[in-house]
């Protein structure tokens, strides 16, 4: 792994209404379309295509059984990864993996417990998931980001050991292994092709 030079810090976005927390979780999280909150302004988040759906799914399903009884992998679920309850800033990752802390009626994880997210690029969120995405998460002090290229030639890209609003090392190729809770993982791209 080797170091990676710091990232500027993602743009502010203010256009848009504001949304405070409490108006997140009454409103905006229910809505039919997917919105993920930015510095408090909702933005929508575009479908995705079948290949991206796959790829996220078959990382869901291959970790599943290597990860201990106290952590789940869950697809598509919300993290807090910073701001105060005015300005709040929620992402759904592709996949959270996280410690068991939520109880039923929780609708997100804090970034705290989070150990590991996971974003399958596309044309439409490349940009937002290589640059933004991967300080807010370094920022948020999540310790693994995972980038899952299945486009053209599969690859993968692990990020890890965050500090100071980016990663400090990363590996990317056709594999990447990862230390998750006392397991080695190895995580393959062409894996996540069918």
């Amino acid at each position: 792994m080797s170091s990676v030079a710091r990232h500027a810090p993602p743009p502010t976005h203010d256009t848009g209404p504001f949304v405070s927390l409490a108006e997140w979780d009454r409103d905006w999280s229910r809505r039919d379309e997917d919105y993920e909150l930015v510095d408090g302004h909702p933005l929508v988040t575009p479908s995705e295509a079948y290949p991206h759906v796959e790829a996220a799914s078959l990382l869901t399903v291959q970790l599943i059984p290597i990860l201990t009884p106290g952590l789940i992998v869950l697809p598509h679920f919300d993290v807090r990864i910073g701001g105060s309850d005015l300005r709040p800033t929620i992402r759904c990752p592709d996949l959270v993996v996280a410690r068991r802390v939520l109880r039923a009626t929780d609708r997100r994880f804090d970034a705290s417990h989070v150990l590991l997210v996971a974003e399958v690029l596309s044309s439409s969120t490349e940009r937002t998931d290589v640059r933004d995405k991967r300080a807010e998460y370094a920022t948020a002090g999540i310790p693994h980001y995972l980038l899952v290229d299945v486009r053209n030639q599969p690859t993968v890209q692990h990020l890890a050991d965050p500090h100071d609003g980016d990663y400090r090392s990363e590996a990317s190729g056709p594999s990447v292994t990862l230390r998750l809770d006392r397991h080695d993982i190895t995580i393959r791209a062409e894996d996540l092709v069918l």
